[in-house]
């Protein structure tokens, strides 16, 4: 089993099905950059099976920042080989508009996390 630990990207939204025994699969794809002498870009297909799959629906989406963990599996269909991830485990990154861009002439909005309070009692 060769395990894969990656970060990157959804290509397009995700692909919703049921199977015929009422299992929930989501298949998805991810870019993933990595540099050598310039910059890559690998196309993972991904799937995720059951509830945790149907949740990701809820969050993510195209041009979503994931990382991901899994395991490889190549299959022949056709005659033709795939790799995909088998999706053990996904944590949520970035969402697709950047929070800290607006329209407004190009100022950026105070992080929604942090309160502008006047912090000069602090000593770092």
């Amino acid at each position: 089993m060769l395990r894969v630990i990656g970060h990157g990207r959804l290509t397009r939204d995700i692909e919703a099905k049921t199977s015929a025994n009422g299992t929930f699969i989501a298949k998805f794809s991810v870019a993933c950059d990595w540099y050598m002498s310039e910059k890559q870009t690998t196309f993972l297909n991904c799937v995720g099976f059951g509830k945790r799959a149907e949740r990701w629906m809820e969050y993510i989406g195209k041009g979503s920042a994931v990382i991901f963990e899994g395991s490889l599996q190549i299959r022949e269909y056709e005659g033709k080989y795939y790799t995909e991830c088998i999706i053990n485990d996904l944590e949520f990154g970035a969402k697709v508009s950047n929070p800290r861009q607006t329209n407004n002439g190009g100022k950026q909005q105070q992080n929604q996390y942090y309160e502008d309070d006047d912090n000069s009692d602090i000593p770092f």
